[in-house]
């Protein structure tokens, strides 16, 4: 078989006269090119899928070793890359396709001698195919020409976007700097405290906005409960999606709850320290190792070029080095929280207060949510529970996901099955009448949620005719005009309705739910609704209760191609079976979910 690789063109259209495949993730640019060719694609998501399971452990093997040659530096733990976040980091996906690839023209090279075409999303993936590809000695066609002018035109765009961020985080910091010098008459004073609860809550619009004292979407109602036993809890702020609210607001809000501002300690000094480090972390992605049967240099490249561009925001975190240092000189005992998804987020605070002496110091992850495990962050690798960053105590929100820690290399003892503080438990019996309507519950993943849209776009007559009322659902650190703006080549029904009441009381009337690469999944099934998750085209699953579908067959992923026939299906079923069927799922859940009790509560006293 021989194979032309092509690349996606910034401009114009490309001439397809064979069977194709896409490789990348960007579902608009495949549909552009499907709408634009009379050959049908050649899908590999099972393929893709099987390759997965095989390549993990590798995956695991490689990032371990890339650590080693790292040192294991806290420059290294705050690549998405280290982390494997593969909600951001498109390595893992790319190295899991180009195996799909491979492995499918292998089988077909004994069977036809016609041309493939694989169209890459960028340059970086037709170099890494290609070398893949040689090393099985296939014929590939390569354009040369278009792969060096795509190359640095990525590269000159890596470096503009890269001073754009620089100038934007300093201005913000700037800002910050401001407000907090403004209302420092406001301040709390920590200068005598001993014992510390630190919390790093990562806020939105409405917990600023909220009437009550600070708290953020995943330690909830945790940290009023903690004061009211009387424990010192200290709130450190990460305004990540706050941005449309004046900083005068944001900052009033802050100092009525008694945070604690990183500002307030910091000098120039220690924000040229903090940009230093985050521009610097990009270095430790230079190193290479080879990877089985892949050719990684490539992505690797295009890893450090992503991390690059945007590394002046990690500043959000180092700048915590510089302020920790002056602002709790007499602390004898800290206790530092944090959700726990192996995140660049997570590793500052540990890292610092473990090269503090003579200090007790225990980092405590909340593992917040059930999640899918195509999600490569909770896949762990011998040793890495001994690592400066990582938390000396993972709590769960249930039996469910602690013994899923089980099969982890990290002892059980470091795991502890808490309270589900995310998630609202009501009673099935007291739901009466739903209305006709579907939410989608559109994931934190951009891409998820143009997919997501895109297929329902399609079934909007479908679904209007059966008198279905959509209701649209944003991830709350995702707005939804970022997700309108992305909409390049659709509009969305006037007769769509976006909604901003809190999660339950939607879920409370819809029949159904459809999701995409999010674990509100969860949400939608302890509300009563009838789940429908819709697996990605050109990813990963994603489904975020795929550890049940053995049990229950509801909650298997639909491909949007089956998604009409499977809407039928549901909609043909009775009341009655459907709430069997819900209450059954519901069921499980509630045997591996804690509530968020009390005593449940007290589990994060350690």
């Amino acid at each position: 078989m021989k194979v032309t690789i092509l690349i996606y063109p910034r401009f114009g259209f490309l001439k397809i006269h064979s069977p194709w495949i896409y490789l990348g993730s960007n579902v608009q640019k495949y549909q552009t090119i499907q709408s634009g060719s009379e050959w049908k694609p050649i899908f590999l998501s099972e393929n893709i899928q099987k390759q997965k399971r095989i390549l993990l452990p590798k995956i695991l093997k490689f990032i371990k070793e890339l650590g080693f040659l790292n040192g294991n530096s806290l420059s290294w733990e705050m690549t998405q890359l280290a982390g494997r976040n593969n909600l951001e980091s498109p390595f893992f996906l790319s190295v899991v396709q180009i195996s799909a690839i491979i492995h499918y023209i292998l089988n077909k090279t004994s069977e036809t001698k016609e041309e493939l075409i694989v169209i890459c999303e960028d340059p970086f993936l037709a170099k890494a195919l290609k070398g893949s590809l040689k090393k099985y000695g296939v014929i590939v066609h390569f354009p040369l020409f278009t792969y060096f002018s795509r190359k640095w035109l990525e590269i000159f765009y890596s470096i503009a976007y890269f001073f754009f961020q620089l100038v934007k985080q300093a201005k913000i910091q700037y800002q910050y700097a401001k407000q907090a010098k403004l209302t420092r008459n406001k301040k709390k004073d920590f200068s005598n405290d001993e014992e510390l609860l630190l919390f790093h809550l990562c806020l939105t619009e409405k917990n600023i906005l909220s009437e009550k004292k600070l708290t953020c979407n995943y330690f909830t109602t945790l940290l009023d409960y903690l004061e009211s036993k009387g424990k010192n809890v200290v709130r450190i702020p990460w305004l990540f999606s706050v941005r449309q609210i004046p900083r005068a607001v944001v900052f009033s809000k802050l100092r009525e709850s008694g945070v604690w501002i990183p500002e307030d300690y910091l000098n120039l000094f220690d924000y040229i320290s903090s940009f230093t480090r985050s521009i610097f972390s990009s270095f430790s992605l230079v190193n290479k190792i080879p990877f089985g049967e892949v050719e990684v240099s490539a992505l690797l490249d295009r890893e450090f070029w992503l991390h690059f561009r945007s590394s002046p925001n990690l500043n959000s975190f180092y700048k915590y080095y510089g302020a920790l240092e002056k602002s709790f000189p007499l602390a004898k005992k800290v206790r530092s929280y944090d959700h726990f998804e192996n995140m660049p987020f997570e590793k500052v605070i540990p890292t610092f207060f473990r090269s503090r002496r003579n200090l007790d110091f225990l980092q405590i992850g909340y593992h917040h949510s059930l999640v899918s495990d195509d999600f490569l962050g909770y896949h762990l690798y011998e040793g890495e529970e001994h690592y400066i960053h990582f938390p000396d105590f993972i709590i769960t929100n249930g039996p469910l996901d602690k013994n899923r820690y089980k099969i982890k290399p990290i002892g059980e003892d470091r795991i502890i099955s808490g309270p589900s503080l995310r998630q609202k438990f009501v009673e099935l019996e007291d739901i009466k009448d739903r209305k006709n309507q579907l939410a989608i519950l559109l994931s934190m993943d951009i891409g998820a949620s143009i997919e997501i849209l895109t297929i329902f776009l399609e079934l909007d007559s479908f679904l209007s005719e059966r008198g279905i009322q959509v209701i649209l659902r944003a991830h709350p650190l995702l707005p939804f005009e970022v997700i309108k703006k992305k909409l390049v080549s659709h509009s969305l029904p006037s007769h769509w309705k976006i909604s901003n009441r809190d999660l339950y009381d939607d879920l409370l009337e819809c029949k159904f739910a459809a999701v995409m690469g999010s674990a509100s999944i969860i949400d939608a099934v302890l509300a009563g609704c009838v789940p429908i998750p819709i697996s990605r085209l050109l990813d990963f699953d994603w489904n975020g209760l795929d550890f049940l579908s053995d049990k229950h067959k509801i909650l298997n992923s639909v491909s949007g191609e089956n998604l009409k026939d499977h809407l039928q299906y549901l909609f043909s079923l009775k009341h009655n079976e459907v709430v069997s069927e819900i209450k059954s799922v519901v069921g499980s859940l509630l045997q591996g979910i804690n509530s968020d009790e009390n005593q449940m509560k007290d589990k994060f006293l350690i």
